[in-house]
């Protein structure tokens, strides 16, 4: 899924962390076109990917296990 906006990150991460899914791979980067790649995990559940461009969002999936 593609997460441009701190809106649509804040409600993916409810759901994320309501069904138990972690920060399990990262790669690439908001300064490249790929943009950054995160792989969420929760056991017995298919891996999640969340593709962003915007700094913002890294950074608030960087706090996505802390702040939970």
């Amino acid at each position: 899924m593609t997460v441009e906006t701190l809106e649509k990150w804040s409600k993916a991460a409810e759901i994320l962390h309501g069904m138990g899914y972690t920060i399990f791979q990262m790669q690439y980067g908001t300064d490249v076109p790929e943009g950054l790649h995160v792989r969420f995990w929760a056991a017995t559940k298919p891996d999640v990917m969340v593709v962003t461009h915007n700094r913002a969002v890294h950074e608030a999936i960087l706090r996505y296990d802390t702040e939970r």
